[in-house]
């Protein structure tokens, strides 16, 4: 095998100039609309309003990962990963994908509900059926933080042809990121999902209050408390997200997710 260096890095960077001249955008209507449009080499990159992007992450994966065998470490990615998948296509994203030891979801903006309903139904199935299993059996703290925002993205194959792979930009994708990030800090059990001010604004819009903002009462004698609390993003302006560490209850949760489902049909 012989290389180039010099001939490569001069092919290699006019043909990003090449891509990033001239630069255009196609605004879309749905992410599946984007997906079907979006073509590698060349510089068009797709445009949907109003996103939404689910971002999960396991917490102290690096620390797992050291301190565990290859062979627990495998496990824990599926325990974390396949309900992730699942859920999230059941509840209708049109695109999830999966990092390692997290992964993002997207859904448009019809189905922002459902992604918040997606991630509740997610965290509920690890407290149920994982969380236990996995710290009686490998000693480990399984913790899931989840962030949730809405606003526009940009989608595009990067790559050549044959090997590309989708990126997303824009403002959402990062601040679902941060505010998955942000969610690390708080207390033990960290399973928390937290929503920007404007997903927490349609819960209320939708006249949803009941079933989203308040619980059951299930455990406080009847008394329905409130599910999130309030917080400000790092370094953005000011920004507010909602945050809580409650699940689908055993009694009520079956009925106010089919509720629910019914106002969204």
């Amino acid at each position: 095998m012989t290389y180039d260096l010099k001939q490569n890095f001069k092919e290699l960077n006019q043909k990003i100039i090449d891509i990033t001249s001239n630069q255009k955008i196609e605004t879309c209507n749905t992410v599946e609309e984007a997906l079907k449009k979006v073509k590698s080499e060349v510089n068009t990159w797709m445009q949907i309003d109003n996103v939404v992007v689910v971002f999960s992450d396991l917490k102290n994966s690096t620390g797992i990962s050291f301190d565990k065998q290859d062979r627990t470490m495998t496990k824990l990615l599926e325990y974390l990963n396949q309900p992730f998948v699942k859920i999230h296509k059941q509840f209708g994203a049109e695109f999830t994908d999966i990092k390692g030891d997290g992964g993002i979801s997207i859904y448009s903006k019809e189905n922002t509900i459902k992604a918040l309903l997606a991630s509740v139904t997610i965290k509920t199935f690890y407290f149920k059926y994982i969380n236990d299993k996995v710290k009686k059996t490998y000693d480990v703290n399984f913790e899931v933080t989840t962030g949730i925002s809405k606003g526009n993205l940009r989608l595009k194959n990067i790559g050549m042809r044959g090997l590309n792979f989708p990126v997303w930009a824009g403002e959402t994708i990062n601040l679902s990121a941060l505010i998955s990030k942000e969610l690390k800090h708080k207390s033990s059990p960290n399973n928390y999902i937290g929503i920007t001010r404007e997903i927490y604004d349609e819960i209320k819009s939708k006249r949803l209050e009941d079933y989203l903002h308040m619980s059951c009462g299930c455990g406080t004698k009847g008394i329905k408390q409130m599910l999130w609390t309030t917080e400000t993003i790092p370094n953005k302006g000011g920004k507010k997200y909602y945050y809580t560490n409650s699940n689908w209850c055993d009694i009520h949760g079956q009925e106010y997710l089919a509720k629910v489902l019914e106002v969204l049909e």
